[in-house]
């Protein structure tokens, strides 16, 4: 009324009773409250609520990387909106060299030197997804991909962002970021990439060479072990062979040694035959002497022819004895196919000596002639 406008104060925040909002505790303050613009009401009238909560950090990089992206390539003289002042950009070809420069100002002329008009930006794939979440609410962000400035070969280039919440403006309440940190480190140009690449296909190449020649020495190695173990088997199965014939020769030394044996016994007998027949005919002689002095010539005689007689018996008694063992000996010892020469060849595996060198060379067997085993291999024996 007196013309005077008294300055109006914003309605305390209500809860759903209409009471007043308290902050639980005295050394903390009540939630903060933005000013927000009633969504279809008819007047322009405010009221005031809490924040909309913050978006999760994937959501934060897609959308800030899509739009920070696309005004490099369309304004790069406008890239300094992203940053305010408390911000910082650092942009060198090695991290050790980058030298940050802090302030709104600063940036502004750090990109307006930067020259990107026309830059063709090409990035990674994995790059959106390379972020997260950071202290106070901020967001991390890295960036790869390639750079190609007007006139120039591409070049590699990361960019690590650290984006940090803002008190939205009024009437709004959709949280926003904006750029604290940023990190630009230029690569090498893809020239040299693909230098380095025909220089790792070369050593590839070589590598492979020599992984197909340690295969190569490997199949020989092999080879010359199977060699080695079928010359292990061939002198094993010498060995085996040898030891057969020393115990065929060992068994035919026994058989000569009781032939021996036999032989001493029958000239044993024989020569006790001898001193039996002489005991009997001195006894003879003796008993008939006494009678001797008695007898006529021609009983005498007749005693001459009996002892002459008895004699010639065990002078051919003895004889044949002997020649049945000489022939008894000689058969088991002559080749079972020629009856003539002395056995010599061992067969093997069935270990039976029956044949003559002359007799095998001359014969093709393939089965020994005592047992009908297959000949696998034969063995001269010198006795």
């Amino acid at each position: 009324q007196d013309g005077v406008s008294k300055k109006q104060t914003p309605p305390q925040p209500r809860n759903e009773r209409g009471g007043k909002i308290k902050a639980e505790k005295k050394n903390e303050p009540a939630p903060q409250l933005i000013k927000q613009k009633v969504e279809g009401s008819p007047k322009a009238g405010v009221f005031y609520g809490q924040p909309a909560p913050l978006p999760p950090p994937l959501t934060v990089a897609t959308t800030f990387v899509a739009h920070y992206y696309r005004v490099m390539s369309m304004a790069p003289t406008e890239l300094f909106r992203f940053y305010k002042e408390q911000s910082s950009l650092a942009v060198s070809k090695t991290i050790d060299e980058a030298t940050p420069v802090t302030g709104l100002e600063a940036i502004k002329t750090k990109w307006s030197q930067m020259k990107l008009q026309d830059a063709k930006i090409v990035l990674s794939p994995s790059s959106v997804n390379a972020s997260q979440a950071s202290l106070n609410s901020c967001v991390a962000i890295l960036v790869t991909g390639t750079i190609a400035l007007s006139g120039q070969s591409p070049l590699n280039f990361s960019q690590a962002f650290v984006l940090a919440p803002q008190v939205p403006p009024a009437f709004s309440n959709t949280p926003s970021y904006f750029v604290l940190n940023d990190t630009l480190i230029f690569g090498q140009h893809l020239s040299c990439t693909v230098e380095h690449k025909n220089k790792l296909k070369k050593v590839k190449e070589k590598h492979d060479k020599v992984k197909q020649e340690l295969k190569k020495l490997q199949a020989e190695l092999l080879q010359h072990q199977a060699g080695q173990a079928l010359l292990v088997a061939e002198a094993s199965d010498a060995v085996k062979k040898h030891k057969a014939a020393e115990e065929e020769l060992a068994r035919v030394q026994a058989e000569q040694q009781q032939q021996q044996k036999i032989l001493g016994e029958v000239i044993m007998a024989t020569k006790k035959a001898d001193e039996e027949r002489e005991l009997a005919a001195y006894e003879l002689a003796r008993l008939r002497g006494e009678k001797l002095a008695s007898m006529t010539f021609s009983e005498v005689g007749v005693l001459q022819n009996e002892l002459k007689m008895l004699w010639e018996a065990a002078i051919n008694r003895r004889e044949q004895l002997m020649k049945d063992q000489h022939e008894n000996s000689a058969a088991n010892m002559a080749c079972i196919i020629c009856h003539e020469r002395a056995k010599s060849v061992l067969i093997l595996p069935c270990r039976h000596l029956c044949l003559c060198q002359t007799c095998v060379n001359s014969n093709e067997l393939t089965s020994c002639p005592l047992c009908r085993d297959e000949i696998q291999d034969t063995l001269q024996i010198f006795l």
